[in-house]
Order: structure tokens, then sequence, then C-alpha cells
């Protein structure tokens, strides 16, 4: 099992559908973690997936994350952002990107 995993958390604020009027409302929070592997065993010829995930602050916000996560950090050449409905950093949610780049 190779590959190398990228997690990215992007909270956006402003909770408005589509661009923000003012874009220096948006904040950017980023855990980025990289599994490494030996990249001669990294099959580039396979495309980079690309998986955004929209989510806000509700009981099983973070078990539900885990459980994704989890099955992502399994995909070779993955690039996961999760946008987050909040005014702040969400350190549950950066907590668990931060454990996830980890395994």
């Amino acid at each position: 099992m190779g590959g190398k995993v990228v997690i990215e958390a992007v909270h956006i604020l402003g909770g408005a559908p589509g661009e923000p009027v003012h874009p220096e409302i948006r904040k950017f929070c980023s855990s980025v973690s990289k599994k490494n592997v030996n990249i001669e065993y990294e099959d580039t010829n396979l495309p980079i997936i690309y998986v955004v995930t929209p989510t806000y602050r509700r009981p099983e916000m973070v078990a539900e994350l885990t459980r994704l996560g989890q099955t992502l950090t399994m995909v070779k050449r993955i690039h996961w952002i999760v946008a987050e409905d909040s005014h702040t950093c969400s350190p549950p949610i950066t907590s668990l990107l931060d454990r996830l780049g980890k395994y």
C-alpha cells in the first residue's frame, strides 16, 4: 500500500453559497500531511483524485470525518479538502486531520 496522502483543512468564512463578495473574509487553516513511501513504487500514471467534503459543527461530525478519512487514506494519489462552515479553525478537525496523516 503505497502512495502519498495529502490532507488539507480549508475553513471558509461567510457561509453564503458561491463566491463571497469580500474574499478577504476567508480564512485558510491548513493541515498538510504526506505519507512518505518509496517514490520508486508510486504509480504516477494514476490520476490524482480530489475529494471536497463540506461540513459544519454537529455532534457526529468528527465520527463521520474519521470514518471517511480512514477510508481515504487507503487510496493512492488523493487530495482531500475539508471545508468547514466556521469562523475559526476548529481544533477537533485540525487534530483529526493531523492524526490521519500519521498513518
